[in-house]
């Protein structure tokens, strides 16, 4: 009996091309940048405009949670094939999205009482600093500079540490978007509201230019499928529907 030429080309294609919906991408991020990602719930403004987006493409995701630099040193062994926070120069090999999954808007925060006043990064050089995980790769050389004159300098795997370092008097100053500051002030207010220690005013000096990530792949087939996700969600307005959700959810929880 002979056998179709298109059979064996169709058996060929369920081989070599198994179905997409079976491909798991490994997505690593940060363990603390809410609301762009939550750990605890597998949630966050990134987090699920990412696997929707990889989902309406026909991708699965696995999210590993560990320090931007863990993360990154997985990617570049092969044992990631997506990053959240990533730099060019940091991951030199992979693909990047079209556009920024999120724009961190870093801020330098002391408490208000100390009175310091800082009109450049260097003016930090005298004060015990706190930053999140790869600040010094992340943010303009200048900074990396400032830290290595300053006292004492720390870099955070989890950034509500920063706040408690703050508020605590372990740090005169620290380095973090001012969302995910005022997601943690306010968590820490939340959890303890008689302890007046978090009550205290705080000042954000903005002296660095907002960063923006793109997504960071493996290979370009997955970068390609996540450009296509996110467009589809644009299109149906479930992009929006995302972004409004956690508007409305944060106006009620967040700090004025």
């Amino acid at each position: 009996m002979r056998i179709p030429v298109s059979f064996i080309a169709t058996l060929a294609a369920l081989f070599l091309y198994p179905a997409q919906a079976d491909v798991v991408v490994h997505v690593g991020t940060s363990l603390s940048i809410p609301p762009y990602v939550i750990p605890h719930n597998n949630s966050g403004i990134t987090l699920d405009l990412t696997s929707e987006a990889l989902a309406a493409s026909g991708l699965d995701s696995d999210v590993h949670y560990s320090s931007n630099a863990e993360n990154v040193d997985d990617f570049n062994l092969g044992k990631l094939n997506a990053l959240l926070v990533t730099q060019p120069q940091l991951t030199p090999k992979a693909f990047f999205s079209s556009e920024p999954v999120m724009i961190f808007h870093n801020v330098i925060i002391t408490l208000k009482d100390a009175g310091y006043n800082i009109e450049k990064v260097s003016d930090l050089s005298d004060l015990r600093i706190g930053a999140f995980s790869l600040a010094k790769q992340l943010l303009p050389k200048p900074f990396a500079i400032t830290a290595d004159l300053a006292p004492s300098y720390i870099e955070y795997t989890q950034q509500i540490e920063q706040v408690e370092a703050l508020y605590n008097g372990d740090c005169d100053a620290i380095i973090m978007d001012r969302l995910i500051f005022l997601y943690y002030l306010s968590k820490l207010r939340h959890r303890n509201p008689p302890d007046m220690r978090y009550q205290a005013s705080y000042t954000a000096v903005e002296l660095f230019e907002p960063s923006e990530y793109f997504m960071a792949f493996s290979n370009e087939d997955y970068r390609n499928a996540f450009d296509e996700g996110m467009a589809t969600l644009r299109s149906n307005g479930r992009y929006e529907n995302i972004i409004n959700s956690y508007e409305q959810t944060l106006s009620r929880y967040l700090i004025q």
